[in-house]
């Protein structure tokens, strides 16, 4: 029985601290602030320490919200008054300080209450506006001697501007900033159409935007967070690359948000160097001050600063991972996660309350007025007979009874008339009278249009928002990022330059032109092979000794994948039965697409030969092999034998020297492009088959690149000066294997692909 009791009580116990923590740990929907938070400006409200005034001391705040709302210690109550004033924690500071207030190098280092000063911000005002009207619901405060408010009236949609965290019994809760111009904007959307879809939202709200900036790198993932309420996001620190002295220096301007500088990014980077040997890094300054954020990090020479960041990101603060949960507590006591939609509908639900009652508020004292107006009209209109009335009273009741009794008057307008001094006689204030009484009507006429009509409530909240982005936008500070070169991909152009070294260039910086023209510049060396990817591909790489290599791009960029010895061609893989090797001395081979491992050698190169073509095929294709003198063998891929991995492979064409090679299927357009790049189409019909070993059949005497495309595709072009340039195939004419084509580039073309 006794442990039954004792259970009984245990539980009861524990459900009434676990209600109290999440009260404390929770935001309101409706304000967006925790209980100590909406403790601490309204304390400053109420002792007059207003944006307008003079700066409060912050121990003399601190003891007043002590005594006054919350009993508990004096460092929860500055802790939490200090995150309200810092720029880098909260979007728009609620608080303004006066001292040493700390930074975000080292947010806690903060100076002690007795040597600071605050008061509310002109921003933080908005918090409370019109709470002296009946516009939220008041409590006695802990010892029954004051009254508090439940939740701020908030005209400012709190909540989704400076966001908050917090962790309860089985609750937490992390709402993310945002921008306040895109705030405004995405409710007025709503209000305009309440059946707004989040996609149309974020056309409004892009997603968060942190006080310290930064890159969110999966911006793809938005949409369903701010559909269901929770989710996460990768931020990474905003950096600049620069070459000083042969050295590379990774600047870092902007950090992920709340990320301790000292602790989180400078003392594991230097840990990384001290303790574990990472040998990439020459030194780490920390140049942070008045002009922001920056910490240098210097390499050692000939270093590549991505595959250093790559490591930074993931053994530092460089790059973090924010959690957004946005579970917020109702009027009700109640929890739920909202969406961006839910978010939206309560703060416009809270407003609606705040104007009903204020104008309800407005309206009462209108109607007090009208009524006192009303009197007076009433005693001035008929004074001579109102003077005499009190005269012959012997007191004031009995004057206030005559005169309510003669002219049908309330107590309260009596009373007025009683109250009136001669002065109110004049005929001058008769008129001011009965102006104040045609006012008063139109006031109240208002106010009960505002009290009936949700349309005018909405036209108020609207004009409050575009007034309020007008005084306070600013510009976003984080970067949303849709795709990365990891985590979604990057359509690049993987090249091997003159130095036979592989680089990515961007795929958006190669233009597309008309033919003939100069190109863009893209490298400093001349391209000798190339391919249009992404960085999640997975593509093969063949060295000059025959060896072949399966890669994603994004390691091939980062540094992370050695070869033996240089490379000879980037071949994008595909789902086909057979592997063809061609050589420059014209020897073809064909083997069977071997199950590949890290590293497989796929044919044997002799010495005085060099790889020019590796393609994979199917026996229903043809091998298109060009020789000089604009001489072409088209062999059917089923006629060439399948052999070993180890072996040489057999002639396919008697030529000098081999130039280019293609696979081609029976319908597709051949390009063909010679030595003064003259390019035009041919249909694969027009080439006669051939048999291997033999001289082939003439195209254009001078052709150097031989290519199989469709008539939809593009061409990119890459010359010996560096420039490239891209052009559409459609632009080219379909003319006869002997044909001259049109001039498409004017700089000597060391390679070209198919896009």
């Amino acid at each position: 029985m006794l442990n039954n009791n004792l259970n009984k009580h245990s539980l009861e116990g524990f459900i009434e601290y676990a209600k109290e923590a999440n009260t404390r740990s929770t935001l309101a929907v409706e304000d967006g602030l925790k209980p100590v938070h909406r403790r601490i400006l309204f304390g400053m409200y109420e002792e007059g320490f207003t944006n307008d005034k003079p700066y409060g001391g912050s121990a003399k705040i601190v003891g007043s919200v002590l005594g006054n709302y919350h009993p508990h210690g004096d460092a929860s109550v500055y802790d939490a008054a200090i995150r309200l004033s810092q720029d880098f924690k909260l979007r728009y500071p609620l608080v303004d300080f006066y001292g040493n207030n700390g930074s975000i190098l080292d947010p806690d280092s903060y100076a002690a209450s007795r040597y600071t000063k605050m008061r509310l911000s002109a921003f933080g005002a908005n918090m409370l506006v019109d709470i002296q009207k009946n516009t939220v619901p008041m409590i006695e405060n802990y010892n029954g001697e004051l009254m508090e408010p439940v939740v701020l009236p908030s005209m400012i949609p709190n909540a989704l501007l400076n966001g908050g965290m917090g962790i309860g019994v089985g609750i937490s809760s992390s709402l993310v900033p945002h921008n306040l111009g895109e705030v405004c904007d995405a409710i007025n959307a709503y209000i305009k159409n309440p059946r707004i879809t989040t996609e149309e939202l974020m056309k409004s709200l892009s997603g968060p935007d942190f006080p310290t900036g930064g890159i969110i790198t999966d911006g793809f993932n938005l949409s369903n967070i701010y559909d269901t309420g929770k989710g996460t996001v990768k931020v990474r620190a905003k950096y600049r690359i620069e070459s000083i002295n042969g050295r590379s220096h990774i600047i870092i301007t902007e950090a992920p948000y709340l990320i301790n500088i000292e602790n989180r990014i400078i003392a594991p980077i230097q840990q990384m160097v001290v303790e574990e040997g990472y040998d990439k890094i020459y030194d780490i300054q920390n140049n942070s001050g008045k002009n922001g954020l920056e910490i240098r990090i210097i390499l050692e020479k000939d270093v590549n600063p991505q595959t250093v960041l790559k490591t930074l990101f993931e053994k530092t603060g460089l790059e973090t991972t924010i959690k957004i949960n946005n579970t917020v507590m109702l009027s009700d006591g109640s929890f739920v996660t909202l969406g961006l939609r839910g978010l939206i509908s309560y703060y416009l639900k809270h407003q609606h309350s705040i104007l009903t009652k204020k104008y309800q508020w407005e309206l009462d004292k209108a109607e007090a007025r009208l009524n006192i107006v009303e009197g007076l009209i009433i005693a001035i209109e008929n004074i001579d007979e109102v003077v005499k009335m009190i005269k012959e009273s012997t007191n004031t009741q009995k004057a206030k009874m005559a005169l309510m009794s003669r002219f049908e008057l309330n107590d309260k307008q009596a009373a007025a008339i009683l109250d009136m001094r001669l002065a109110r006689l004049t005929s001058l204030e008769i008129n001011k009278l009965l102006n104040e009484k045609a006012e008063l009507i139109k006031s109240i006429e208002e106010y009960e249009l505002i009290i009936q009509s949700s349309n005018k409530r909405e036209t108020i909240i609207t004009k409050f928002l575009t007034e309020l982005k007008t005084k306070y936008n600013d510009k976003r500070r984080t970067t949303i990022a849709q795709m990365t070169i990891v985590e979604k991909g990057e359509h690049v152009y993987l090249v091997i330059d003159g130095n036979n070294k592989i680089k990515s260039i961007p795929k958006d910086e190669i233009a597309t032109m008309t033919r003939g023209k100069k190109g863009t510049t893209v490298s400093k060396e001349y391209v000798i092979s190339a391919l249009e990817c992404n960085t999640k591909d997975t593509i093969m790489i063949v060295d000059i000794l025959g060896k072949a290599y399966l890669s994603k791009v994004s390691s091939i960029l980062d540094d992370e994948f050695p070869l033996d010895t240089a490379p000879a061609k980037l071949v994008e893989v595909q789902d086909k039965d057979f592997l063809i090797f061609v050589t420059q001395a014209g020897i073809i081979k064909k083997i069977p697409t071997p199950a590949f491992k890290k590293a497989t050698q796929v044919t044997k190169i002799r010495e005085e030969d060099s790889l020019i073509g590796v393609h994979f095929a199917n026996d229903d294709e043809y091998v298109m092999v060009l020789g000089t003198g604009g001489k072409v063998v088209n062999i059917p891929v089923a006629e060439i034998p399948t052999s070993g991995k180890l072996a040489y492979g057999a002639k396919g064409i008697l030529t000098d020297q081999v130039l280019d090679s293609t696979v081609a299927a029976t319908n597709d357009l051949i390009l063909t492009i010679t030595a003064e790049n003259k390019a035009k189409l041919t249909n694969h019909s027009n080439f006669l088959v051939n048999a291997r070993a033999t001289t082939g059949q003439l195209t254009t005497e001078d052709c150097e690149w031989l290519r199989s495309i469709d008539t939809h595709s593009f061409i990119t072009v890459f010359g010996e000066d560096g420039r490239a340039i891209t052009i559409n195939v459609n632009s080219l004419a379909i003319k006869g294997r002997n044909s001259v084509g049109a001039r498409i580039f004017n700089s000597k073309i060391t390679a070209v692909i198919s896009l």
